[in-house]
Formats: C-alpha cells, structure tokens, sequence
C-alpha cells in the first residue's frame, strides 16, 4: 500500500520541530515576502541585518565589508564551533570541498529553517511540497554508519537515491523500476549525475517518460542548454535551474517562467566588483550575507562564481531581482577500468590531513593528485593518507600517485576544479 504523501509531510514537519527546525508558519512566510514588493525584501534584509549586528547598521555598513572566502574564515569558524555557548542550538556543517577547499563551520538552526523555508517557498512555485515522493541524485557516505542514517532519513523523507559512486547499467536498470513503481512527483540533483543515468538508460532502452516526473530540479552545478534539453526530452517535464551553496541555501531559483530569481529570505545576495562594490546589469563576483544567526554568520562571503543581477520585470510578475549565474563548478567522471566513478568521491573520501587538492586522470588505472597538507600535518603522512583513502574509495581499480604542495593556484575564473579528467569536456558543455 503507498503511504500517502501528506503522511510523510507530518513526518517531516514533525522531525523539525523535534529539531527546531522549519515550520509550515515560516515556509508561509516566506512565500509571502518573495510575493512582496523588492522594497519589502529589502526592509526585510536590513531589518535581519540589524537583529544580528547591530541597530545601526545600514546598506553602507555592509557595503564597507570586504568579501571573505573560506579560506579567511577556517580558523574563525573552528574557534566559533569550540567557544559557542552550549545552550545555542546549532548544526556543524562541511562542505562537500568542490573547489578542492573542504570547508567546515557552525550553522544556527534558525539560520537552518529560513533557508528551508526560502528553499520550499520557492519549490511550491512548480508544485513542489514537503512529504512528496522524490528522487534525489546524489552521493552516498562511504562510511557505513553514516549510510545507514542517509538511508533513515530517505525513508522518513519519501526518497529514493541514485548513487552517484554505484552507477552502473544493473543498478541503474532496478532504480529505473523501483522509480516506475514508487511515481515520484520530483526528481533532485546534479544535471551531470542526471546525464550519465539517462545515458544508461537508454542504452537499455528505458522510457523517461514511463517515470511520471513533474519537474526535475538541476542543482549543484552549471546546467547547460545542452543538459537541460536532454534532461527535458527524456523524462519529458520541466527543468528547473536551482542556485546555492551548502553555506548559505537556496540563493536563486528559476520561476514559473524560467528566470532565476533571488531568494532573499535568509540570505542576501549581491554580485560585486574584485574591491566589492556592487555591480548591476554587468558581470561580477558572487558574494552572499546571512541574515539569521549568531554564532557565525557569513557577510559579503565569496561563492568563487560569476554572474549578472537584474531588475527587468518578469512576466511571473514577482519584483525578484533575476540573476544569471555565468560560471561555476561543473562535474565531471573518473574513468575507472569498471566503468565511470562520480569525481564527488575524491571530495567525500578527502582526509583530515588534506587541506585543498587537485587530481588529473593519467590512464584508466592511474590518479595523480596535488594536494596541500593541513596546518601541521606531516606532508609525506597527508599524501600517504590521501592516496591510501582514495584508491580504498575506488575500490583497488587506481593507482594514485600523490605529491605534496605548497598551494594550488585557482583557474581564471577563481574556480579550483579538483578533478581534470583525462580528454577535454566538449566546448559548451561548460556554459549556463
């Protein structure tokens, strides 16, 4: 008997509260400011602003912060997970390092359940609500004691998961029939992940189409027109581009019409000049400011992306400001003598030891990786530990050949890509 979708709803709002968590008042909340007018969200941004700095703070106080990357801020954030008081409800938070920066800090649940609430605000835009049957594609922890929470958690939440480290035509093929009978309403993931299971797919001649998917919502990484038409094609519902960070949430989303707009509910966006003054209707740097939170709150925080804001009127008729993110982080797959591995694996099987790394594919059994040790980390225990970690993650298939660093310069676009695959990426798969 399916277990109907307002049943996994009560369930997921009845773990938030056990959480502190978002509510359903907050989701309505938000939904209404992002219906409001753009003068409204901004009153709304200064007013968080100065619940959480400071009454006098104003649009110059922010603008006179310098942006920040993660790389400024690691040691501020491990002091402020040590010294936060033990009645403060937080969550520590890491992200997955794909830049090849692994980046671990305190997020307050408040912080936490706004950024739900601007997330599920804005999927209701397309139809999208908590408790509904989904698919999300998506790695999986390695560890087995963390899997076993991952795979509590899909159940409480109505999912079922598309390993990206299992992918392979037989598991594929059972999650194509487990998909079919389960009628799930959205699909979630990264556009790249969503490719290589088409791919398989069709290969054993698989219909998209037999899966009844209303709308698949392309996250992580750049989508390109190319991906979204193939994604579209297959499954035959809509694409809906979806922009953020593990730091800060959903930062813009895609209308009803196909604009991305942003979502200033729990965090502000702006795109800056290099010196941080704002820049409108031309390209800048992505920078981000929490506007919920004590205990570490990110201002003007570098998201290393490039992009363009704009103020035209949209037909969906929301004042949302649009924003067009012009690069980013896009994903690629080792190529490993058993077929393609997810590259998200080098950043979930990363050691302690290893502060920012860069691997190359050198032959189909062969990994050479840069990699920078940790402050007062040994450099000939980092690498033996990062080669050991992963050729144990790629299950004995490569050999990893690892050379310690002093650093690793970003690409142009301020991007480090932690993985360089063995042939090119075609020109235009790279462009949103």
């Amino acid at each position: 008997m399916r277990i109907p979708a307002k049943v996994f709803s009560s369930i997921y709002f009845g773990v938030q509260r056990l959480r502190s968590g978002v509510s359903e008042d907050q989701i309505s909340a938000a939904a209404r400011l992002l219906d409001s007018s753009w003068a409204q969200c901004e009153a709304h941004a200064i007013e968080r602003l100065r619940m959480v700095h400071g009454r006098n703070v104003d649009w110059t106080w922010l603008r006179a912060r310098a942006p920040t990357s993660r790389s400024e801020l690691g040691a501020a954030a491990a002091k402020a997970i040590e010294t936060a008081p033990s009645t403060t409800r937080f969550e520590v938070r890491k992200t997955s390092g794909s830049t090849g920066t692994p980046f671990r800090f305190p997020k307050d649940r408040q912080m936490t359940a706004w950024m739900d609430a601007a997330m599920w605000a804005g999927y209701a835009w397309h139809g999208v609500r908590p408790g509904d049957p989904h698919v999300r594609f998506w790695g999986m922890p390695l560890a087995w004691t963390r899997r076993l929470n991952k795979r509590l958690g899909d159940a409480l939440l109505n999912r079922q998961r598309v390993d990206a480290f299992r992918l392979r035509p037989a598991t594929v093929r059972k999650w194509y029939f487990q998909l079919r009978a389960r009628h799930a309403t959205y699909a979630y993931g990264y556009p790249s992940l969503i490719r290589a299971f088409i791919e398989m797919c069709r290969a054993q001649e698989l219909d998209g189409r037999e899966l009844g998917l209303r709308v698949v919502i392309s996250t992580g990484e750049l989508l390109s027109p190319i991906a979204r038409r193939e994604i579209e094609s297959f499954f035959e519902c809509r694409v809906v581009n979806e922009y953020g960070c593990t730091e800060s949430g959903v930062i813009g989303l895609e209308c009803e019409r196909g604009v991305m707009h942003a979502l200033p509910v729990a965090t502000w966006p702006e795109i800056v000049a290099y010196d941080g003054t704002p820049v409108r209707d031309d390209e800048g740097e992505v920078v981000v400011t929490d506007l919920y939170g004590q205990v570490f709150p990110l201002v003007r925080y570098r998201l290393r992306d490039r992009g363009i804001s704009t103020s035209k009127v949209c037909e969906c008729g929301r004042e949302l400001v649009h924003l067009e993110i012009s690069s980013g982080r896009s994903d690629s797959f080792i190529q490993t003598p058993s077929g393609p591995v997810y590259d998200a694996i080098l950043a979930y099987s990363a050691p302690s030891s290893v502060q920012r790394f860069r691997v190359w594919q050198v032959s189909q059994t062969e990994l050479l990786a840069h990699v920078v040790p940790g402050a007062g980390c040994n450099e000939s225990v980092a690498a033996a530990e990062a080669a050991h970690a992963w050729e144990r993650a790629l299950q004995g298939q490569m050999r990893v050949s690892v050379v310690p660093v002093s650093d690793i310069p970003p690409e142009p676009s301020g991007k480090l890509r932690y993985f360089v695959p063995a042939s090119p990426e075609p020109a235009g798969e790279l462009q949103s």
